[in-house]
């Protein structure tokens, strides 16, 4: 009897403790079921922490590629809606880059260009008999140096955020109540010079600030002097010559001033058109004066098969610079670098989103 009584509490016990552990098995799983949102929730925040992270170390240029695929092309109305604003933010900007593709950049609006300056030009008879600056000389230059800029027809075109903010060469026939803009004459300069130069082969690039303007909202800065385009330097010496006679014929002086540089001479057939004696009478010449519109030319030269020379800014790689992209400007494809952020890096560009409030030339 005895020992049936401890088999029975000896079981009794062992029941007893199998129960009080599945019990707390019980309350464990159970524990462990209402954690699991928490869990997730834990584990979810953790990882948006590590992708916000990345993300901000991402380029502009990975940024830009993405929205390539996603975002339609803007038109100018929206450019000038968002030119409107003094910063511009990255997924504002119109300036979508794409890869270049192997057919060659074309300007396919030459033709037409050509016959609307043809059919809407002025008679420049006695444009310069008004009050014109002492020291501007008529004709082209004979020379091809600094002393060109004294045959350079001053402008002092409107810069104003209200009438200039999109402002292209097409309004040159059509100039507001204020006068054309500024930036109006730099894109013609632009689109001739840029012909000219892919008709030659020199492989011209948007560059420095007209490379910003577009990179940033798809315009030409409005407030700027002057057009920037990069071209290679072995090139240019071998066709040279030939760029200046084609230049010439369109109404413009290449001279070299530290740098090459283009600008409008009086035998442009617009500059009745662009030049308004009464307001051009005070007129500084040079780059100083702020009232000549021109473009700068600045080399690239092979340093080494990974490096570069670019003039003025110094040396960068070779993949910064190639395979070279297409970028938009004013509705209309132009070639530019592989990688604008290192160029605006290597040039001590500031923030190049962030627009000036700049109303005065």
């Amino acid at each position: 009897m005895i020992v049936e009584h401890l088999d029975c509490r000896c079981s009794k016990s062992k029941m007893s403790f199998i129960s009080r552990r599945k019990s707390k098995m019980i309350l464990v799983a159970k524990s462990s079921i209402k954690a699991i949102p928490w869990l997730l929730s834990l584990l979810i925040f953790v990882k948006y922490q590590r992708l916000s992270k990345s993300l901000q170390f991402r380029s502009l240029s990975e940024a830009a590629d993405e929205r390539t695929s996603i975002a339609p092309a803007k038109t100018l109305k929206q450019v000038l809606e968002v030119s409107s604003e003094k910063q511009l933010s990255i997924e504002q900007a119109p300036r979508l880059l794409s890869p270049q593709s192997d057919e060659p950049l074309y300007h396919h609006d030459a033709i037409t260009w050509s016959n609307l300056v043809k059919s809407n030009a002025r008679n420049s008879s006695g444009v310069f008999n008004s009050k014109t600056p002492a020291w501007l000389k008529m004709g082209s230059c004979p020379w091809q140096n600094s002393s060109c800029w004294n045959h350079c027809v001053p402008i002092t075109g409107d810069v104003s955020r209200q009438n200039c903010s999109a402002a292209s060469k097409y309004e040159l026939f059509r100039p507001p109540p204020s006068g054309h803009c500024h930036a109006s004459v730099l894109h013609m300069i632009l689109d001739d010079v840029s012909y000219e130069m892919s008709r030659l082969n020199l492989l011209p690039m948007l560059l420095a600030g007209t490379l910003v303007g577009a990179y940033r909202n798809g315009t030409i800065i409005r407030w700027t002097k002057d057009v920037d385009l990069l071209y290679n330097l072995t090139s240019f010496e071998q066709v040279r010559e030939e760029l200046a006679t084609a230049l010439e014929r369109l109404g413009y002086n290449l001279f070299l001033e530290g740098i090459w540089r283009v600008c409008i001479n009086s035998n442009h057939p617009l500059v009745a058109n662009i030049f308004e004696g009464n307001r051009c009478a005070n007129a500084l010449a040079g780059y100083k004066g702020r009232d000549v519109a021109y473009a700068d030319l600045y080399y690239f030269a092979h340093i080494s098969a990974n490096t570069l020379k670019i003039q003025e800014t110094g040396i960068m790689r070779f993949d910064d610079i190639f395979p070279t992209k297409r970028i938009q400007l004013l509705g209309k494809e132009y070639d530019t670098i592989s990688k604008p952020e290192a160029y605006f890096r290597a040039s001590k560009y500031p923030d190049v989103m962030v627009e000036k409030d700049i109303g005065y030339r």
